[in-house]
Protein backbone atom coordinates (compact mmCIF):
# COMPACT_ATOMS: atom_id res chain seq x y z
CA UNK A 1 0.00 0.00 0.00
CA UNK A 2 1.68 3.31 -0.79
CA UNK A 3 1.50 5.98 1.75
CA UNK A 4 0.02 9.43 1.69
CA UNK A 5 3.35 10.76 1.89
CA UNK A 6 4.64 9.25 -1.32
CA UNK A 7 1.39 10.12 -3.37
CA UNK A 8 2.14 13.55 -2.04
CA UNK A 9 5.54 13.73 -3.71
CA UNK A 10 4.55 11.94 -7.07
CA UNK A 11 1.93 14.79 -7.47
CA UNK A 12 4.65 17.06 -6.72
CA UNK A 13 7.40 15.72 -8.86
CA UNK A 14 3.76 15.62 -11.85
CA UNK A 15 3.71 19.24 -11.02
CA UNK A 16 7.04 20.36 -11.72
CA UNK A 17 7.31 18.10 -14.40
CA UNK A 18 4.24 20.08 -15.89
CA UNK A 19 6.28 23.52 -15.12
CA UNK A 20 8.90 22.60 -17.53
CA UNK A 21 6.97 21.97 -20.01
CA UNK A 22 4.84 24.67 -20.10
CA UNK A 23 8.15 27.13 -19.50
CA UNK A 24 9.77 24.95 -22.74
CA UNK A 25 6.62 25.58 -25.12
CA UNK A 26 6.99 29.37 -24.19
CA UNK A 27 10.61 29.10 -25.00
CA UNK A 28 10.33 27.65 -28.54
CA UNK A 29 7.57 29.92 -29.26
CA UNK A 30 9.42 32.95 -28.13
CA UNK A 31 12.50 31.61 -30.78
CA UNK A 32 10.25 30.58 -33.74
CA UNK A 33 7.83 34.00 -33.25
CA UNK A 34 8.20 35.17 -36.97
CA UNK A 35 10.45 38.53 -37.06
CA UNK A 36 8.34 41.40 -38.32
CA UNK A 37 9.50 42.88 -41.87
CA UNK A 38 11.77 45.83 -41.81
CA UNK A 39 9.56 49.32 -42.13
CA UNK A 40 10.58 50.43 -45.76
CA UNK A 41 12.61 53.10 -46.40
CA UNK A 42 11.27 56.31 -46.64
CA UNK A 43 11.21 57.46 -50.51
CA UNK A 44 12.74 60.97 -50.44
CA UNK A 45 10.42 63.48 -51.44
CA UNK A 46 11.42 64.81 -54.97
CA UNK A 47 9.40 67.80 -54.35
CA UNK A 48 12.13 69.17 -52.35
CA UNK A 49 15.14 69.05 -55.22
CA UNK A 50 13.70 72.32 -55.69
CA UNK A 51 13.93 72.26 -59.78
CA UNK A 52 12.42 74.53 -61.80
CA UNK A 53 12.36 77.52 -58.98
CA UNK A 54 12.73 80.98 -59.71
CA UNK A 55 15.80 82.48 -58.90
CA UNK A 56 14.95 86.58 -58.16
CA UNK A 57 16.51 89.48 -56.49
CA UNK A 58 15.62 91.21 -53.52
CA UNK A 59 16.34 94.78 -54.22
CA UNK A 60 16.05 97.82 -51.77
CA UNK A 61 14.41 100.75 -54.11
CA UNK A 62 15.96 103.20 -52.46
CA UNK A 63 19.35 102.55 -53.75
CA UNK A 64 18.51 100.18 -55.91
CA UNK A 65 21.10 97.51 -54.45
CA UNK A 66 20.36 93.77 -54.02
CA UNK A 67 20.44 91.89 -50.95
CA UNK A 68 23.41 89.90 -50.86
CA UNK A 69 25.17 86.55 -48.40
CA UNK A 70 26.45 89.88 -46.21
CA UNK A 71 23.75 92.73 -46.93
CA UNK A 72 23.20 95.06 -49.58
CA UNK A 73 25.33 95.22 -52.89
CA UNK A 74 25.65 94.90 -56.66
CA UNK A 75 22.80 93.08 -58.45
CA UNK A 76 24.47 90.13 -60.23
CA UNK A 77 24.41 86.68 -59.66
CA UNK A 78 26.33 86.56 -56.51
CA UNK A 79 23.01 88.30 -54.73
CA UNK A 80 20.24 86.30 -56.39
CA UNK A 81 18.05 84.05 -54.51
CA UNK A 82 16.21 80.72 -54.50
CA UNK A 83 13.04 80.28 -52.23
CA UNK A 84 13.46 76.28 -51.69
CA UNK A 85 11.06 74.04 -49.59
CA UNK A 86 12.04 72.15 -46.99
CA UNK A 87 9.85 69.58 -44.55
CA UNK A 88 10.00 72.34 -41.57
CA UNK A 89 9.10 75.42 -43.69
CA UNK A 90 11.07 77.39 -46.32
CA UNK A 91 14.36 78.56 -46.76
CA UNK A 92 16.07 81.21 -48.57
CA UNK A 93 19.40 79.93 -50.51
CA UNK A 94 22.12 82.18 -52.42
CA UNK A 95 22.00 81.03 -56.07
CA UNK A 96 26.29 80.98 -55.98
CA UNK A 97 27.67 80.87 -52.93
CA UNK A 98 29.89 77.83 -53.16
CA UNK A 99 29.91 76.87 -49.53
CA UNK A 100 27.59 74.06 -49.73
CA UNK A 101 27.91 74.35 -45.66
CA UNK A 102 26.38 77.82 -45.46
CA UNK A 103 24.05 78.47 -48.23
CA UNK A 104 21.21 79.96 -46.57
CA UNK A 105 19.88 83.17 -45.00
CA UNK A 106 20.09 83.06 -41.24
CA UNK A 107 19.22 84.78 -38.40
CA UNK A 108 21.48 84.36 -36.76
CA UNK A 109 19.96 84.46 -32.98
CA UNK A 110 17.07 82.43 -33.68
CA UNK A 111 15.40 83.22 -30.37
CA UNK A 112 15.62 87.11 -30.27
CA UNK A 113 13.58 89.57 -32.06
CA UNK A 114 16.49 91.43 -32.56
CA UNK A 115 19.88 89.93 -34.35
CA UNK A 116 21.68 90.14 -37.14
CA UNK A 117 21.54 88.47 -40.70
CA UNK A 118 23.90 87.17 -43.00
CA UNK A 119 24.46 83.25 -44.74
CA UNK A 120 24.77 80.63 -42.42
CA UNK A 121 24.06 76.89 -42.16
CA UNK A 122 20.58 75.53 -43.50
CA UNK A 123 20.57 73.09 -40.47
CA UNK A 124 20.31 76.15 -38.37
CA UNK A 125 16.87 77.53 -37.01
CA UNK A 126 17.14 80.70 -37.79
CA UNK A 127 17.35 79.88 -41.59
CA UNK A 128 13.99 77.66 -41.37
CA UNK A 129 10.97 79.82 -41.38
CA UNK A 130 11.49 82.48 -44.19
CA UNK A 131 8.45 83.93 -45.40
CA UNK A 132 7.78 86.24 -48.22
CA UNK A 133 4.70 88.14 -48.39
CA UNK A 134 3.46 91.31 -50.60
CA UNK A 135 1.92 94.51 -48.96
CA UNK A 136 -0.32 96.98 -50.01
CA UNK A 137 2.46 99.18 -51.71
CA UNK A 138 3.56 97.15 -53.96
CA UNK A 139 6.61 95.63 -51.74
CA UNK A 140 7.63 92.33 -50.48
CA UNK A 141 8.21 91.42 -46.51
CA UNK A 142 10.94 89.38 -45.60
CA UNK A 143 10.23 87.89 -42.37
CA UNK A 144 10.92 84.38 -40.02
CA UNK A 145 9.25 83.03 -37.61
CA UNK A 146 5.67 82.59 -39.40
CA UNK A 147 5.92 86.43 -39.83
CA UNK A 148 7.02 87.00 -36.04
CA UNK A 149 9.99 89.37 -36.86
CA UNK A 150 11.03 90.73 -40.31
CA UNK A 151 14.21 91.97 -42.30
CA UNK A 152 15.12 95.58 -41.66
CA UNK A 153 17.81 97.59 -43.06
CA UNK A 154 20.45 98.56 -40.54
CA UNK A 155 20.11 101.89 -39.12
CA UNK A 156 22.97 103.65 -36.88
CA UNK A 157 22.03 103.33 -33.22
CA UNK A 158 19.68 100.28 -33.23
CA UNK A 159 19.76 98.06 -30.56
CA UNK A 160 21.75 94.52 -29.98
CA UNK A 161 24.91 94.25 -29.42
CA UNK A 162 26.32 93.40 -33.27
CA UNK A 163 28.30 95.55 -35.73
CA UNK A 164 26.05 97.31 -38.12
CA UNK A 165 26.73 99.37 -41.27
CA UNK A 166 25.14 101.23 -44.28
CA UNK A 167 24.69 97.76 -46.08
CA UNK A 168 24.23 95.13 -43.41
CA UNK A 169 20.56 93.95 -42.34
CA UNK A 170 18.87 92.47 -38.77
CA UNK A 171 15.77 91.35 -37.76
CA UNK A 172 13.55 92.91 -35.73
CA UNK A 173 9.94 92.63 -34.65
CA UNK A 174 7.44 93.09 -37.51
CA UNK A 175 5.24 95.36 -35.03
CA UNK A 176 8.37 98.12 -35.07
CA UNK A 177 8.53 97.99 -39.24
CA UNK A 178 10.41 96.34 -42.25
CA UNK A 179 12.27 97.32 -45.26
CA UNK A 180 9.62 97.10 -48.28
CA UNK A 181 11.68 95.80 -50.97
CA UNK A 182 11.20 94.87 -54.71
CA UNK A 183 11.29 90.90 -55.75
CA UNK A 184 12.42 91.16 -59.31
CA UNK A 185 13.14 87.73 -61.71
CA UNK A 186 17.17 87.88 -62.44
CA UNK A 187 16.99 87.47 -66.12
CA UNK A 188 18.07 84.17 -66.77
CA UNK A 189 15.26 82.20 -64.73
CA UNK A 190 12.99 81.37 -67.25
CA UNK A 191 14.20 79.56 -70.19
CA UNK A 192 17.60 78.11 -68.48
CA UNK A 193 21.54 79.54 -68.99
CA UNK A 194 24.44 79.37 -70.77
CA UNK A 195 27.68 78.58 -69.33
CA UNK A 196 29.82 80.24 -70.95
CA UNK A 197 33.95 80.37 -71.65
CA UNK A 198 36.09 83.93 -72.15
CA UNK A 199 36.70 83.17 -75.90
CA UNK A 200 32.82 82.92 -76.37
CA UNK A 201 32.40 79.00 -76.95
CA UNK A 202 29.97 77.16 -74.61
CA UNK A 203 30.42 74.13 -72.13
CA UNK A 204 27.34 71.62 -72.81
CA UNK A 205 28.86 69.08 -69.70
CA UNK A 206 31.42 66.97 -71.45
CA UNK A 207 33.13 69.17 -73.81
CA UNK A 208 33.27 73.36 -74.96
CA UNK A 209 32.11 74.12 -78.38
CA UNK A 210 30.39 76.97 -80.16
CA UNK A 211 27.27 78.60 -78.38
CA UNK A 212 23.96 78.17 -80.21
CA UNK A 213 20.81 79.90 -78.79
CA UNK A 214 18.53 77.84 -80.45
CA UNK A 215 20.54 74.75 -79.06
CA UNK A 216 18.81 73.36 -75.46
CA UNK A 217 21.43 71.26 -75.06
CA UNK A 218 23.55 74.10 -73.90
CA UNK A 219 20.85 75.45 -72.00
CA UNK A 220 21.11 74.86 -67.96
CA UNK A 221 19.40 75.33 -65.14
CA UNK A 222 20.28 74.95 -61.20
CA UNK A 223 18.53 73.10 -58.13
CA UNK A 224 18.84 72.60 -54.57
CA UNK A 225 18.21 69.31 -52.78
CA UNK A 226 17.68 69.49 -48.96
CA UNK A 227 19.01 66.54 -47.31
CA UNK A 228 19.15 66.22 -43.66
CA UNK A 229 18.38 69.97 -43.45
CA UNK A 230 21.99 70.91 -45.46
CA UNK A 231 21.65 72.01 -48.93
CA UNK A 232 23.28 70.46 -51.75
CA UNK A 233 22.92 72.47 -55.65
CA UNK A 234 23.14 70.37 -58.56
CA UNK A 235 23.07 71.65 -62.35
CA UNK A 236 20.83 70.27 -64.71
CA UNK A 237 19.48 70.43 -68.41
CA UNK A 238 16.81 72.81 -68.56
CA UNK A 239 14.87 70.70 -70.94
CA UNK A 240 16.66 67.34 -69.59
CA UNK A 241 16.02 67.59 -66.33
CA UNK A 242 16.88 64.27 -64.96
CA UNK A 243 20.41 64.78 -66.31
CA UNK A 244 22.73 66.46 -64.74
CA UNK A 245 26.18 67.95 -64.60
CA UNK A 246 28.14 65.03 -62.96
CA UNK A 247 32.04 63.93 -62.06
CA UNK A 248 32.88 59.97 -61.53
CA UNK A 249 35.72 59.01 -59.65
CA UNK A 250 38.31 57.23 -61.73
CA UNK A 251 37.23 58.70 -64.91
CA UNK A 252 39.29 62.01 -65.17
CA UNK A 253 36.92 64.37 -66.72
CA UNK A 254 33.14 65.47 -65.82
CA UNK A 255 29.80 64.43 -67.97
CA UNK A 256 26.12 64.30 -68.31
CA UNK A 257 24.33 61.63 -66.05
CA UNK A 258 22.13 60.65 -63.03
CA UNK A 259 21.13 63.36 -60.57
CA UNK A 260 20.91 61.11 -57.69
CA UNK A 261 24.68 60.30 -58.26
CA UNK A 262 26.93 61.24 -55.52
CA UNK A 263 29.27 63.10 -58.36
CA UNK A 264 26.16 65.52 -59.25
CA UNK A 265 25.64 67.01 -55.62
CA UNK A 266 27.61 69.80 -54.51
CA UNK A 267 28.36 72.20 -57.52
CA UNK A 268 28.55 76.21 -57.39
CA UNK A 269 29.73 78.50 -59.52
CA UNK A 270 31.48 81.65 -58.36
CA UNK A 271 33.96 84.37 -59.30
CA UNK A 272 34.36 82.43 -62.99
CA UNK A 273 35.09 78.43 -61.14
CA UNK A 274 32.56 76.00 -61.83
CA UNK A 275 33.71 73.85 -59.42
CA UNK A 276 32.66 70.89 -57.01
CA UNK A 277 32.86 70.37 -52.91
CA UNK A 278 32.64 73.70 -51.83
CA UNK A 279 35.31 75.06 -54.10
CA UNK A 280 37.85 72.33 -54.24
CA UNK A 281 37.52 70.93 -57.56
CA UNK A 282 37.07 73.19 -60.66
CA UNK A 283 36.08 71.96 -64.48
CA UNK A 284 39.34 72.51 -66.31
CA UNK A 285 39.25 73.00 -70.37
CA UNK A 286 41.62 70.55 -71.99
CA UNK A 287 43.74 70.94 -75.66
CA UNK A 288 40.98 69.13 -77.79
CA UNK A 289 37.60 70.53 -75.92
CA UNK A 290 37.11 68.02 -73.84
CA UNK A 291 36.26 68.79 -70.02
CA UNK A 292 38.49 67.68 -66.95
CA UNK A 293 38.88 68.56 -63.02
CA UNK A 294 41.77 69.60 -61.66
CA UNK A 295 42.41 71.15 -57.94
CA UNK A 296 40.74 75.02 -58.31
CA UNK A 297 44.03 76.24 -56.66
CA UNK A 298 45.99 74.64 -59.52
CA UNK A 299 44.19 75.81 -63.02
CA UNK A 300 40.29 76.14 -63.84
CA UNK A 301 38.46 77.66 -66.93
CA UNK A 302 36.51 80.90 -66.50
CA UNK A 303 32.82 80.71 -66.95
CA UNK A 304 29.73 83.09 -66.69
CA UNK A 305 26.58 82.59 -66.20
CA UNK A 306 24.93 84.37 -69.59
CA UNK A 307 20.84 84.49 -69.99
CA UNK A 308 20.30 82.17 -73.15
CA UNK A 309 17.92 85.31 -74.19
CA UNK A 310 20.63 87.97 -75.39
CA UNK A 311 17.45 90.83 -75.22
CA UNK A 312 17.20 89.84 -71.51
CA UNK A 313 17.44 92.64 -69.43
CA UNK A 314 20.15 93.83 -66.70
CA UNK A 315 19.36 95.98 -64.23
CA UNK A 316 21.82 98.80 -63.79
CA UNK A 317 22.12 100.94 -60.89
CA UNK A 318 20.44 103.68 -60.36
CA UNK A 319 17.77 103.08 -63.26
CA UNK A 320 14.00 101.69 -62.40
CA UNK A 321 13.05 98.53 -61.82
CA UNK A 322 10.35 97.25 -63.27
CA UNK A 323 9.82 93.58 -63.86
CA UNK A 324 8.59 91.47 -60.95
CA UNK A 325 7.76 88.41 -59.74
CA UNK A 326 4.34 86.83 -58.97
CA UNK A 327 3.57 85.18 -55.18
CA UNK A 328 0.93 83.26 -56.08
Amino acid sequence: MVSRRHCHSGRHFLLVLLFLALLLTAIHAVKTKPKKAPAPKKKRDSSYSNKGKRFFWLIDPRDNTCLGALGFGMCDGSTAWVFADRREGNVLISLLENDNSDMCLERKWCHSSVSPVSIGSCKNCGSKHWSIDRDSRGYVRVSEDKGKNCLVRSKAGGTGKFKRFKNTVEMQHCSIGYTGLLMTEVPFSEGGFLLQAADGICFDGERFRPCDLRDPLLRWSMGVRLTGGQGERFFYKAFQPDLCLTWTRGKKGVTVGDCSGKGAKSWSIKRGQLALGDGKMCVVRNFDNTAGIAKCTEAFEYLSVVPHDPTAGKLTQGGPVTAGIELG
